[in-house]
C-alpha cells in the first residue's frame, strides 16, 4: 500500500512540475544603470516548489546589460537551468552580482513550459551583492 501511494505521489509531482525555458532581464533606463561585460557578472538562482538551479555568469552571443534593454537567455546560455524541472510556481529568485561594474535591474522574468513569473524590486547591484527578489505569476500557458 505504501509503495503504491509513493508511486502515485511521484507520478503526480512529475505531471505538474515545470521546466525552465528562458530567463529574461530588463536593465533600468538611466545612464549608469547598465553594466560593461567583463567588468560585472550576474548569476541567477531559480527555485520552484521542489528544486533549484543556478545560471552562473549569464551571457549569450548578444551585447547585454545596456540601459533600457531586455536581454533573453535560453538553452545553453542558462547552463544547468536549461529545461530544469523546478516543481511548481511561483518561483523564488536570488540574483548575485560579481565584479566592479554595477547594474540596476527593473525586473527578471522566468519562463517555464507552463507560464511566466516576473521578479521585481531589485536594488542597485554592485561588487559582491546579492538580492532575493519578490516574484509573482504573470501568465499561464
Amino acid at each position: 500500500m505504501k509503495v503504491v501511494f509513493c508511486l502515485v505521489v511521484l507520478s503526480l509531482s512529475s505531471v505538474y512540475a515545470e521546466k525552465i525555458q528562458s530567463i529574461s532581464t530588463h536593465v533600468s533606463d538611466c545612464g549608469s544603470c547598465g553594466m560593461i561585460e567583463g567588468f560585472g557578472y550576474l548569476t541567477v538562482k531559480v527555485c520552484g516548489s521542489t528544486n533549484c538551479c543556478l545560471s552562473r555568469s549569464m551571457d549569450n552571443d548578444n551585447t547585454n546589460w545596456l540601459p533600457g534593454q531586455t536581454d533573453n537567455f535560453m538553452g545553453p546560455d542558462i547552463l544547468e537551468c536549461d529545461n530544469f524541472e523546478i516543481g511548481s510556481v511561483p518561483v523564488s529568485l536570488t540574483v548575485f552580482h560579481d565584479g566592479t561594474d554595477g547594474i540596476t535591474l527593473d525586473w527578471i522574468e522566468v519562463t517555464t513550459d507552463r507560464g511566466v513569473s516576473k521578479c521585481i524590486g531589485f536594488p542597485d547591484l554592485d561588487n559582491h551583492r546579492f538580492f532575493k527578489a519578490n516574484c509573482y505569476i504573470t501568465k499561464r500557458f
